[in-house]
Order: C-alpha cells, then structure tokens, then sequence
C-alpha cells in the first residue's frame, strides 16, 4: 500500500512537470488580497506552469495572531484543468505552514507554528492577468498546543508578468 501512495504522489508532482508545453504561455508573479484565515496580502510565483511558491502575511482573527504562510504548490494543468468561455479552472495542491507572533485571543503572547496542506482550485480569467481562488489547508498546530487546524481563504491575485 505504501508503495501505491508513493508512486501516486511522485506520479502527481513529476509526471506533469515533463509534459510540459515549449513555450511559456503562464503568467510568473501575482500579487492580490487573501480574505478569510488570515486576511493580508499575498504573492504568487510560478517557477514553471505547474510549480509555484506562495506566501501570505496578514491577521488570523479566528487564533489573533500576524500570521505568515508560505506554501509550495502543484497546479494540475493539463490532467483536470477545464476550460470555460474566457476562463480556465484549475485545481491544485501542495505543503506549508502558518507561523508567526500571538497578538490577541488564544495565542496572546505566544509564537505559533503550524504545518499545513492547502488544497484549492483557481480561475484564471482571459489571458492569465487576473486569478481567483478558493482555498483550504488542512493541518497540524505543533505549538503552543498540538491539535488539527483548518483554515480557508478566497483569494484575488493580478498578475504583473
């Protein structure tokens, strides 16, 4: 069974990274709004059309803490991508966490520290400028106290290039 998951996972990341196209028809940077858990500003960074980098720094109003959550990210283009009328669906994956300084509530005063597995699906609207997104990570708190944590976000991101 351990080896199904292992050739699934590395089927999933390196599988779509060699089929991908010749030319660069993806956006590289995106800089918008997060609005959920936490609320802040976020970018975006494609190292190919697949692979990205994420981070988020904003407030968690749930836990009160300035939160800072960087992330790496599977697009799956090109294996469940749909395309609409003027508009592409795609979902995607990946790993991080949330970190950063108690500031009210349950962490006053203390730092926090969570990993986290964010599973989302973004529309990418015309030719890639603009990208909406919906956004869960599920996870585990290791400090100051070890339970299960979720957060969820709905993102706005403008890509510059």
């Amino acid at each position: 069974m351990k080896k199904f998951f292992f050739v699934l996972i590395a089927t999933s990341l390196f599988l779509p990274v060699s089929l991908r196209a010749g030319s660069l028809d993806y956006k590289t940077l995106g800089v918008g709004l997060e609005i959920g858990e936490p609320i802040g500003l976020n970018g975006r960074y494609f190292f190919t059309d697949q692979i990205a980098f994420d981070l988020t720094v904003g407030y968690a109003p749930i836990d009160g803490i300035i939160e800072f959550t960087p992330s790496a990210l599977v697009y799956l283009r090109r294996i469940f991508e749909m395309d609409g009328s003027g508009f592409t669906l795609i979902p995607y994956f990946g790993g991080g966490m949330r970190t950063g300084p108690g500031v009210a509530r349950l962490h006053d005063g203390e730092w926090f520290g969570a990993f986290r597995i964010p599973i989302g699906a973004a529309v990418v609207i015309g030719d890639g400028t603009f990208e909406i997104t919906a956004e869960m990570g599920h996870g585990f708190e290791f400090t100051p106290h070890t339970v299960y944590d979720v957060t969820g976000t709905l993102g706005l991101r403008y890509y510059l290039w």
